[in-house]
């Protein structure tokens, strides 16, 4: 089944958040929690960028943080390197960068 992506409205908007793997320093896999910025109107670079969330250290979490910690950490698996994913209609090959905070690209597959 092929993952649905939705870009990102900020702040709250953690229906858009989706796990992603890269690997560490060692080569082993981590996973981070990505998100969709989507630059394609952009003259200079239109391209679709899966970038990666900031950590933030609250003194209190909701239901809500716990709940999608769960989802991302435990319940749904990662977009990896060479997936196909859905965005906005279309289909997309992720190429993921490593662990920074634009962590990957997402590469349009062109139909014949």
């Amino acid at each position: 089944m092929t993952k649905v992506l939705i870009e990102y409205k900020g702040m709250g908007h953690n229906a858009a958040l989706f796990p992603f793997e890269y690997k560490d320093y060692k080569g082993n896999p981590a996973t981070g929690t990505g998100y969709i910025f989507d630059n394609r109107d952009d003259l200079l670079d239109p391209s679709v960028y899966l970038m990666q969330k900031s950590v933030v250290i609250k003194s209190e979490y909701t239901q809500a943080d716990r709940d999608l910690i769960q989802r991302i950490y435990h319940d749904e698996s990662p977009v990896k390197h060479g997936d196909i994913v859905k965005y906005d209609g279309d289909l997309y090959q992720v190429r993921i960068l490593g662990n920074y905070s634009d962590a990957g690209r997402l590469i349009k597959v062109e139909i014949v």
